[in-house]
């Protein structure tokens, strides 16, 4: 069947302008772009961990010591990326799902420039 076979499958018209070839291309989007939305929200999830994790795991910066501010400021700077990181990645999502998400990397945000700022 092969090339022939394809071209005349994607020729056989289905009702409202569409051909067994725009069904078929529509299906497999919608089937690979769902994939990529929940990769998009793992990506997203994985990143925010990430951030709080270490926002638990150590303490503010303290304002005394030097050393520790600089260590604590490299720290937020990494943290900062994983958040760029995520929210360039959001543009991937739809909807209200894109909403919630960059409400979580936002509020994030909000926690690691207090953790930094020693609240």
């Amino acid at each position: 069947m092969g090339y022939v076979g394809g071209t005349l499958i994607n020729q056989i018209p289905t009702g409202g302008g569409q051909t067994v070839g725009d069904r078929i291309s529509n299906a497999l989007a919608n089937v690979l772009f769902s994939g990529s939305a929940n990769d998009t929200r793992a990506f997203i999830d994985a990143k925010v961990t990430t951030v709080l994790e270490h926002i638990s795991r150590y303490a503010p910066p303290d304002p005394n010591d030097p050393d520790d501010k600089s260590r604590k400021k490299n720290i937020a700077k990494r943290m900062k990326k994983h958040l760029e990181a995520a929210r360039n990645r959001l543009k991937r999502l739809r909807g209200n799902t894109k909403e919630q998400y960059a409400e979580l990397i936002r509020r994030t945000e909000e926690l690691l420039d207090r953790w930094i700022a020693g609240d």
